[in-house]
């Protein structure tokens, strides 16, 4: 199981759509994502009864969305929000609310397929509904795994830091640069 894992890793993304760094990428995807959910959300709100629904779910993945934005690029070297350890705890809940955020609108898009053509040309929220809801489960679909693989690539630097500062022989110099030679350190 392990090696057909690792095998599947071979294959991910080492950048966005082959020409984008991976932090460009990243904020350019969220930030077509965050466009489509607000498109979403203001469509949503015609339907009467559902307002409620689509203003509750719509705002707590728009939040999550600004939030994997802030954890993954916000720098500020005086906060610990911004570590690895959060960064994967915020990326992993990210993840999985888009799971079932695209199992919820696969399920939406076939029901919209059932209702046919006619209904919605009766009314054209509908059919601009159904567009967005198509047009957003590529992008959720890829930016999950190009999250999935920076996640991955900052796990390998944070494990290779992680390295280099457990090494005991890059800590146990004698007279180094702020020892003085009776043990005093300065």
């Amino acid at each position: 199981m392990n090696d057909k894992l690792s095998r599947l890793e071979e294959h991910l993304p080492k950048n966005v759509c082959r020409c984008c760094p991976f932090n460009i990428g990243i904020q350019i995807l969220l930030f077509i994502i965050i466009l489509f959910r607000l498109g979403g959300m203001i469509c949503g709100g015609f339907y009467g009864p559902y307002l409620y629904l689509v203003v509750s779910l719509g705002g707590l993945y728009l939040s999550a969305d600004f939030l994997i934005l802030y954890s993954i690029f916000w720098k500020n070297p005086k906060s610990k929000d911004c570590e690895y350890s959060t960064q994967r705890v915020w990326v992993l809940v990210w993840e999985s609310m888009n799971v079932v955020a695209v199992l919820g609108l696969l399920v939406a898009a076939c029901w919209y397929c059932a209702l046919g053509m006619w209904a919605m040309l009766h009314d054209p929220i509908h059919l601009i509904t159904f567009l967005v809801v198509l047009s957003i489960i590529p992008f959720l679909i890829y930016t999950g795994i190009v999250l999935y693989a920076f996640s991955k690539e900052l796990n390998e630097g944070y494990d290779n830091v992680n390295g280099i500062l457990d090494d005991k022989s890059y800590h146990d110099h004698k007279n180094g640069w702020t020892e003085v030679g009776n043990g005093d350190i300065y």
